[in-house]
């Protein structure tokens, strides 16, 4: 069951992989397209964060990320948190 700021969302969540290479071309292209504001608007799950590339990625653009494995409670928080910084 989603809760109620899960239910009601309007603004977009982007959820992407953690591989670096294709965070930082998201990153960008959200820069080039206008939109540098949703760049902390996603939420990255990823199962790599003993890898140091991914870590100094994620900490680079700041957004926020679940390690593999995760509880649906933090996913639905991590999304939640995510939607109030879009407010």
């Amino acid at each position: 069951m989603t809760t109620p700021a899960v239910r009601r969302a309007i603004l977009p969540v982007l959820l992407i992989e953690d591989e670096p290479s294709i965070m930082a071309l998201v990153s960008a292209t959200l820069e080039r397209n206008g939109r540098p504001d949703l760049q902390h608007k996603i939420v990255i799950i990823t199962g790599d964060y003993a890898n140091e590339e991914t870590v100094t990625t994620l900490r680079k653009i700041g957004a926020l990320y679940l390690e593999k494995p995760f509880r649906v409670q933090d996913l639905i928080a991590a999304v939640e948190k995510t939607m109030g910084k879009a407010r």
